[in-house]
């Protein structure tokens, strides 16, 4: 157990991270993976062996969903889209160019990214200029959204809802069980409110365990730099890969006719062929 009050384990690259997390079963267990994706993944594998543990397999995101509730029912996706388009003032429209509410999606979901993460880092939006230098059409920026953030916060109290921008917060994290083993999973990044959750975990007589694998053996939550993966660091044995090859194209249709005609020549090789998704893991 280290000094925070949780196992590091670090897994070498040549070893698949799923089944070596399983080794971590046990009952009242909890999983926690980077994405809903790689928890199914790690779901499938885990049940042609289960012995009737009690195990759960979630994402970080719906991880905090459990831990912190909001007082009212919270808004989400189109739904929350909705309101925010209704909040805006006919100025911020015409400021934004927004002039239908397809106009707003991406801008919107941006919108809520960016708030969201401040409230990871727990960092309050109106003292963002206390923090970092603006210039003066940043500052007029910040200034419309946090105008329209606050608008968007009265039409839901209105309406009697709530977003998750205004409550997922440290400060309102609670663990409401004891007893139980939580293992996290990869998780390459710890944000404040993720740190302050494995603290909390602790804190409440759960056992922590934290697998990562990176290059770095003495990789700890709390050292929370982010630093790129050096292939050349890693010893031969560490990796499985022994060539790779680039193929170029145009344009994204003639990279899938190549990809396709890739696979066909593969198929009946059974591993032969994978996609790598950057948003997997």
């Amino acid at each position: 157990m280290g000094s925070n009050n949780y196992t590091l384990l670090n897994v070498p690259f040549s070893s698949n991270l799923i089944d070596y997390a399983l080794t971590q079963v046990s009952d009242r267990c909890i999983f926690v993976f980077p994405s809903r994706i790689s928890a199914e993944k790690a779901r499938e594998k885990f049940l042609p062996n289960w012995k009737f543990e009690a195990c759960e397999f979630i994402s970080i995101e719906d991880f905090k969903d459990w831990l912190i509730l909001p007082s009212e029912s919270p808004l989400t996706d189109e739904k929350r889209l909705l309101c925010l388009y209704q909040a805006l003032t006919l100025e911020d429209k015409k400021f934004f160019k927004f002039y239908t509410y397809f106009d707003l999606i991406s801008w919107g979901n941006n919108f809520f990214q960016f708030f969201e993460e401040l409230n990871d880092e727990d960092i309050v939006p109106e003292e963002i200029e206390n923090r970092i230098d603006l210039r003066e059409w940043q500052q007029d920026f910040l200034a419309k959204i946090l105008n329209i953030r606050e608008n968007y916060q009265k039409l839901l109290q209105q309406k009697g809802f709530t977003d998750p921008i205004f409550y997922r917060k440290a400060s309102q994290l609670k663990i409401p069980f004891s007893d139980y083993k939580v293992i996290w999973v990869n998780q390459f990044y710890y944000s404040k409110l993720e740190l302050a959750i494995l603290k909390a975990l602790a804190e409440s007589e759960n056992e922590v365990v934290v697998i990562s694998q990176t290059e770095n053996a003495d990789f700890n939550p709390q050292n929370r730099k982010i630093t790129s993966l050096n292939l050349e660091n890693l010893a031969k044995d560490d990796y499985l890969t022994q060539k790779i090859k680039v193929i170029e194209t145009e344009n994204e249709d003639k990279m899938v006719i190549s990809f396709l005609g890739k696979l066909g020549k593969t198929q009946n090789i059974e591993g032969s062929t994978a996609i790598i998704d950057s948003h997997y893991w």
